[in-house]
């Protein structure tokens, strides 16, 4: 476990507990979360990782960016459909995303973009005859 995330955990149960900022239990808290993570390794990705795979693709203006459900939604079929022998990937994210996608319709800017740019060869293309 990284570090950046044994800071937001303990952050995280700090404020749950209705505590914040220097409190003397933030360090044991994240004492007791290193303790725990020592023996253990893992590689997380988030959220925040879909959506930028999402923005890249292009499908940024169709997603609601402040709306977490199409994230989350997105995240919970990676984990069902996951295989432990592959493991989650950007390419495992880029699948994901685009089934997601062709499910809700959804055209990439991109491809939309190339269609509209296959349209004006094959006009200019037309003209030329």
């Amino acid at each position: 476990m990284y570090e950046h995330h044994i800071v937001e955990m303990a952050q995280m149960i700090l404020e749950k507990m209705g505590l914040y900022g220097g409190d003397p239990g933030a360090s044991i808290i994240a004492d007791a979360l290193r303790a725990y993570w020592k023996d253990k390794f893992v590689h997380v990705w988030s959220t925040a990782d879909i959506q930028q795979v999402m923005h890249d693709k292009g499908y940024v203006t169709q997603a609601v960016f402040e709306d977490q459900k199409v994230f989350q939604e997105i995240a919970a079929k990676i984990l069902d459909d996951l295989d432990s022998t592959v493991g989650i990937t950007w390419d495992t994210l880029d699948a994901a995303i685009d089934a997601f996608a062709e499910q809700h319709g959804w055209v990439a800017a991109e491809a939309v973009d190339d269609a509209a740019q296959d349209w004006l060869a094959n006009h200019d293309a037309m003209e030329g005859l």
